[in-house]
């Protein structure tokens, strides 16, 4: 499972997923917070970019697919595919009466001002060129052991 977003959505939506990320948070400094609408990408996400293990980072879609399929290499993904789905989404951006509920949830998020300005990037093509590079990040999907004091299996069987 793969996450494909672009820098200008990596800088905003990728600062508030975990501790790592916000030393400006856990270091309790409100300037730094404050900063941080400033900022396009934070120095810890960046680094995740440049050195992570499951990121891709490239400025065509092309060479972002062939990335994708590099790291799991089993060649999975089909670039024409993708194309088609992120073009689909883009289309989406930029229909004012969009049924899209994730573009409808974005659009709801950023009428508070607290998220327009920190949590959430501006709705925008994710293949406009000036919001690249292009970013694929490789999900893992985490299972529990047990559920609310259920005992369950890793086939996820109460």
């Amino acid at each position: 499972t793969w996450f494909v977003l672009n820098q200008r959505i990596i800088g905003k939506e990728f600062a508030l997923s975990g501790s790592e990320q916000n030393p400006d948070l856990t270091g309790k400094s409100v300037r730094d917070v404050i900063g941080r609408a400033r900022t396009d990408v934070p120095a810890p996400v960046k680094a995740f970019m440049d050195h992570g293990a499951d990121f891709v980072v490239e400025k065509d879609l092309d060479a972002l697919v062939r990335g994708m399929n590099a790291i799991t290499g089993d060649g999975l993904i089909d670039a024409d595919g993708l194309r088609r789905e992120i073009t689909a989404r883009d289309r989406e951006i930029a229909n004012p009466f969009t049924k899209d509920l994730q573009v409808t949830a974005i659009h709801g998020a950023r009428a508070y001002l607290g998220d327009r300005l920190i949590r959430t990037a501006k709705p925008h093509r994710i293949l406009d060129p000036a919001a690249g590079p292009l970013i694929a990040v490789r999900l893992n999907i985490l299972t529990r052991k047990s559920l609310g004091g259920l005992e369950t299996d890793l086939s996820s069987r109460v």
